[in-house]
């Protein structure tokens, strides 16, 4: 091809390769084994009779730079053969300046091609195997293109273009391209500046050798992406970018794999189980405004559990009495409210109903593909007021700014925020409005359980799961590259197997706290930052605690929030409350059950607590206890500490923290918003860009839409394809030289 094409190629680089024509009819001997013994002198004359005929003009090639690379212990292609490359360049040709043409020799390699990476799956130098890739402590690609290029900048250490991968059958006539030693498919990487179509860049072309085909070896620079984490957070990701990904699935590869320490999924949106009934004990209540969660709701044909045959009565208790309890009667409850709080509690909803109006324009902002590195960007943009509130303790805000009554804030406000994140009405200002938003009459739930979304989001995000693995250590290897080590946490096995695998992009989906132990590896400046995020930021622990039996008579049908849990005159729990099984058929057979037999009537309860429970604080609503389990959540951070800038999304290039997020709120819909924005940050990463109206309208006129920071995107859609965008058609880039 350098010699044919040499009109518009700049130089070379060859890995243990010989002459043109160097094997006439022996191929697999003199091009290989031993050189030929007619030397290069038939390459050379066979040469010069077509220059300017069937090839390009050989003094084309005058000026062109030539580096070669043969292992002193190759013996697939031996060094007497890539020697009489250098004499067809030089010595016997005379095609190329002298001075041009490096010829390397002196390297300890067997027939591989040599890098400097340290990367698991690769060889060692003196090995001639398959991937035919060895870490020699060498970069021959640099060194290659230094040659060529001698002004050329120094490699970074980051990517920021795409991966695409193209159909090379329609270059073959007959579509067999193993014919001419080609896959079916090639692979192209375009620099984020080559896509605006106005910058001229230059085209590199690799051929590998004959054992490195995709089909043979896979592609080790494939677009990888792991997820530590199986929650909400970490499936929603994987579904989101695969969603993002789907329409360049002929284009770029990538795989995706999820990493949960547990042996399901669903992180803590969970459910526990008495007498073959499902409960939940986590994630447990969705508002219909819910936007994501609705759409997956209505997407997996999942339906709305129905608890409307439950009638219980909810009090507020301040560790002594009940200061309110509502009425099946819903007009004697609002009368009852206006009585003890006045107006309120209906401003509160107007206060309420008015951010998330503000809040629901992040899915306007996702949509048009705008991904956030920071939580205060995320919050700011979908409102500039709603980073302020993080700034403002929620009993001040509804104090001093709202004007409401300390009994308001002191009974209603606190007992939400205490149910909701077991903490006071000291928290900031954002989570305690999320958190009243929670507490209201639009809300639903999942029949069979909220797990249900996490679980087809894994599902249809066509990842791979990896479940009872703990993800050990997180090393960056350089190159836009990560290891991730992990841990096989077999319990069917006493051997605990230890594995790790090389990546591109790294979602962290599990909080990081002093709790968590991984550790993390040559993050260079990072590390400090990730040091302060281990030590700053702390999930505040619950005490979900389950009971199935018979409660005293004054806490029959009665859910109790309480309003205060000092130590002094407050309660020793923040929530107590009548479940029932998360199946409708489940609930129905309970309930004939419990007529059956009227004598014992026997339920499931569930106990919010900030510490364990003794058995004699059980039995304060108890009459019976058949049977008593215990969840420890780490369920949600701590909010108490007002100010605390937010741990950021992007830790560094490759490398996101999906959990940031929790520090403005907790709840199953921040999760998944958290997982677009991890989807949409690795998809901009990778180069790509998430097409609105407009930039369809840009495609038609066959010019680059711009992007979100102002420069312009390559837009790639399934009508043309990369392939198609040659010489015939209205180009995205221009390629002057090879």
């Amino acid at each position: 091809m350098q010699v044919a094409f040499s009109s518009i190629i700049k130089g070379a680089g060859i890995v243990a390769g010989g002459p043109y024509h160097c094997g006439a009819e022996h191929v697999l001997l003199y091009c290989m084994t031993m050189p030929s013994p007619f030397g290069s002198s038939t390459g050379v004359v066979r040469t010069k009779q077509s220059s300017g005929k069937t090839i390009d003009d050989i003094s084309n090639m005058k000026h062109q730079r030539v580096y070669i690379i043969s292992g002193s212990l190759d013996t697939t292609v031996s060094r007497g053969v890539v020697a009489q490359l250098y004499d067809y360049y030089v010595t016997n040709g005379g095609f190329i300046d002298k001075t041009n043409v490096i010829l390397n020799q002196n390297m300890k390699i067997s027939h591989t091609f040599p890098t400097d990476f340290n990367s698991d799956g690769n060889n060692e130098c003196t090995a001639s195997k398959s991937p035919y890739i060895s870490n020699c402590g060498f970069d021959s690609t640099g060194t290659i293109l230094q040659h060529i290029y001698p002004d050329i900048a120094n490699r970074t250490m980051t990517t920021n273009g795409q991966w695409l991968r193209f159909n090379q059958t329609e270059f073959v006539s007959s579509g067999k391209t193993h014919q001419i030693g080609l896959d079916d498919y090639g692979y192209v990487y375009v620099p984020q500046s080559c896509t605006s179509g106005t910058v001229q860049c230059r085209l590199h072309i690799a051929f590998h050798g004959c054992s490195q085909s995709y089909s043979q070896i896979g592609d080790k620079f494939i677009k990888h992406t792991a997820i530590i984490g199986g929650g909400v957070g970490g499936t929603s990701t994987a579904y989101f970018l695969q969603e993002l990904l789907a329409k360049y699935e002929e284009m770029i590869d990538y795989e995706i794999d999820i990493f949960e320490q547990s042996n399901k999924i669903g992180g803590r949106v969970a459910t526990i189980q008495f007498d073959e009934f499902d409960y939940e004990a986590g994630g447990s209540i969705l508002h219909e405004r819910n936007h994501y969660a609705a759409t997956f709701r209505d997407l997996f044909g999942l339906n709305v559990r129905n608890d409307s045959d439950q009638d219980v009565k909810t009090c507020i208790f301040n560790g002594r009495e009940n200061v309110f309890c509502d009425d099946s009667w819903h007009y004697l409850t609002y009368l009852s409210l206006w009585y003890r709080y006045g107006f309120d509690p209906l401003r509160m909803e107007g206060r309420v109903t008015k951010v998330l109006e503000q809040f629901e324009r992040i899915y306007e902002l996702q949509e048009k593909g705008q991904a956030f590195e920071t939580v205060a960007d995320l919050l700011a943009a979908m409102n500039p007021s709603f980073l302020n509130l993080t700034r403002t303790e929620y009993k001040t805000l509804l104090g001093d700014d709202f004007g409401f009554s300390q009994r308001f804030i002191n009974e209603i406000a606190q007992a939400v925020t205490l149910v909701n994140y077991g903490q006071t009405v000291s928290v900031h200002s954002f989570v305690g409005l999320v958190s009243f938003a929670g507490s209201g009459s639009q809300l639903w739930s999942v029949e069979g359980g909220n797990k249900l979304i996490p679980i087809n989001l894994a599902r249809h995000s066509n990842a791979d799961i990896h479940l009872n693995t703990k993800v050990s250590s997180i090393t960056y290897l350089g190159s836009h590259r990560f290891q991730v080590n992990r841990i096989n946490l077999d319990q069917h096995s006493d051997e605990l197997k230890t594995e790790s695998s090389e990546y591109d992009y790294v979602i962290i989906a599990t909080p990081l706290t002093n709790g968590n132990d991984i550790q993390f590896h040559n993050f260079t400046r990072r590390n400090d930052l990730l040091k302060d995020i281990f030590d700053r930021y702390q999930m505040h622990q619950t005490i979900a605690t389950f009971v199935k039996g018979s409660t005293l008579h004054s806490y029959t049908d009665k859910a109790i929030l309480s309003c205060n849990v000092d130590k002094n005159d407050g309660s020793f729990f923040t929530s107590f409350s009548p479940i029932q099984p998360v199946n409708n058929e489940d609930r129905q057979q309970q309930q004939r059950e419990q007529k059956q037999n009227e004598q014992q009537q026997t339920n499931v309860y569930k106990l919010f607590s900030n510490s364990q429970l003794k058995t004699h604080d059980l039995y304060s609503f108890f009459d019976t206890i058949d049977e008593v389990r215990e969840m420890i959540w780490h369920a949600y951070p701590e909010y108490q500490r007002i100010n605390q800038p937010f741990p950021p999304f992007k830790i560094r290039s490759g490398a996101y923290y999906l959990n940031a997020i929790e520090w403005a709120a907790s709840a199953i819909e921040m999760s998944l918003i958290g997982g677009k924005n991890m989807a949409l940050l690795t998809y901009n990463d990778m180069g790509l860009h998430v097409a609105s109206s407009d930039d369809e309208k840009h495609e038609m006129n066959g010019s680059a839409a711009p992007s979100n920071n102002g420069e312009s995107t390559l837009n790639i859609n399934k009508r043309d394809k990369f392939q198609k965008h040659n010489s015939r058609s209205n180009k995205k880039f221009k390629v002057d030289e090879l």
